[in-house]
């Protein structure tokens, strides 16, 4: 299984070509959550087409593939395997980035960029659903946001204001007894 994610940028155009779908084999799965820049979409499919691979998920039209993957991948890790754990974290956290960037209700995780690890190993540890494994992720830190105090700088625009929150922090006098 390659499960893609990462950037569209220059140096990962067509990351993903003939060759690499030649060595995933006629048992290999490709996911990919990236943009569709990064794969080869005439190499894909001719792959899929002559059983070069077995099957591929593709951005967003193929959720539960991946979701079935994913849960195989959930599933191996809750079984001790290190490999698979390790690349639900990292999968999950490139996600969980794209959630905190998009999403109001997670935004509140946005400085907190050393729990995200220890939240998803919890989240795999914790995981005895039949659904969607992205679903339960979801939910699990958006309900865990609801506790987590909102870190921002004090300098940024309050609302539609031009003055910063740093303008509206009352001062305390410091009082002589």
């Amino acid at each position: 299984v390659v499960f893609l994610a990462c950037p569209a940028t220059p140096e990962t155009e067509k990351m993903i070509n003939a060759e690499v779908l030649e060595a995933l084999g006629p048992n290999g799965y490709l996911i990919n959550i990236a943009r569709g820049s990064v794969v080869d979409e005439t190499a894909l499919l001719y792959a899929l087409q002559h059983k070069k691979i077995a099957g591929a998920a593709l951005d967003k039209e193929d959720r539960q593939i991946q979701d079935q993957i994913m849960i195989r991948l959930v599933r191996c890790a809750q079984k001790g395997n290190l490999l698979a754990k390790d690349h639900v974290v990292d999968c999950m956290t490139y996600i969980i980035y794209e959630w905190i960037e998009s999403s109001h209700y997670m935004i509140r995780w946005k400085g907190y960029t050393n729990e995200i690890g220890n939240k998803i190993q919890d989240c795999i540890r914790n995981y005895r659903y039949s659904g969607s494994f992205m679903n339960y992720i979801f939910r699990c830190f958006q309900y865990s946001a609801r506790g987590l105090k909102p870190s921002f700088s004090l300098d940024i625009p309050f609302r539609n204001s031009t003055k910063s929150r740093i303008d509206y922090v009352v001062q305390e006098e410091e009082y002589l007894f």
